[in-house]
């Protein structure tokens, strides 16, 4: 039985939505990774030149056994930015570039490295335009914020913190808007039954999704059947009536869209 987790500790993970700038294999790493530069919102990139005189966030992750530089330089990806720094080989590492990963005991390291498949926001139902302002470098979470954009980083998360949280993809199988859930804010809560494989089996899940994301029924319909991940030990009884008991919170983009693993994994696979 996994500990259950607070939303305040949740939302101290600071995750937002960056854009590879260059991708190149780390020769330095002692295991086989890439190198990435990332942008991210200009408040981010600015805080980040004054204290380190780098113009943009670096990271290495384990992601060749799956990707190539070509595929991540394409797309958007998710990232943790709140760790430490910390030294891979001869190069700095500002942040984490979140991947899915085997989960449940026995998994061997290797095998684990070899299918770690990076995540990125869903945007088949957006525009051009709503990706640049609505997804790009804006925070990701269990709850929307008024914030559009990740502007300041604290550098305040252990990995303790972190990895406690079990944070797991599942298949939606249904998703629908809870009637009366429209706040002033304007958010609303869908429910639906997410699949999270052998481990976690099929839970009730909430979504807390922008009213304007919603109103033509495009996004609902396009996420029946696809992957999402969730926070699957939530204490619902914390969230001041956010969540029910023993539901699953999918993790959005600021409420206008959710995130996905890169390429279709198990049920039950788990963000490191």
């Amino acid at each position: 039985m996994s500990v259950k987790v607070t939303l305040s500790q949740v939302s101290k993970c600071l995750f937002t939505i960056a854009k590879p700038a260059t991708v190149e294999l780390n020769p330095k790493a002692r295991l086989p990774a890439y190198f990435l530069s990332l942008t991210f919102a200009p408040e981010l990139l600015d805080e980040h030149s004054t204290l380190y005189k780098k113009k943009m966030y670096s990271s290495s992750a384990q992601l060749t056994g799956q990707h190539t530089p070509e595929e991540l330089e394409a797309s958007l990806v998710l990232t943790l930015i709140n760790f430490p720094r910390k030294q891979i080989g001869t190069k700095m590492s500002d942040c984490l570039v979140c991947g899915v990963l085997p989960s449940g005991p026995g998994v061997d390291p290797e095998v684990k490295r070899a299918s770690t498949v990076f995540v990125r926001p869903f945007l088949d139902t957006l525009t051009d335009a709503s990706i640049s302002s609505h997804v790009f470098g804006a925070p990701v979470g269990v709850f929307p914020t008024l914030e559009s954009k990740r502007r300041t980083n604290p550098r305040d998360l252990n990995w303790g913190e972190f990895e406690i949280i079990q944070y797991l993809v599942g298949t939606i199988q249904e998703l629908h808007v809870v009637l009366d859930s429209a706040r002033e804010d304007g958010f609303v809560r869908c429910d639906g039954m997410v699949d999270f494989g052998s481990l976690q089996g099929i839970l009730k899940s909430s979504s807390w999704l922008r009213s304007e994301s919603i109103q033509d029924g495009a996004l609902l319909k396009s996420l029946e059947g696809r992957q999402v991940i969730a926070v699957t030990n939530l204490n619902s009884s914390d969230t001041g009536n956010l969540f029910d008991i023993d539901t699953a919170a999918i993790l959005t983009v600021n409420g206008f869209t959710t995130i996905e693993p890169a390429k279709r994994v198990e049920n039950g696979f788990r963000l490191a």
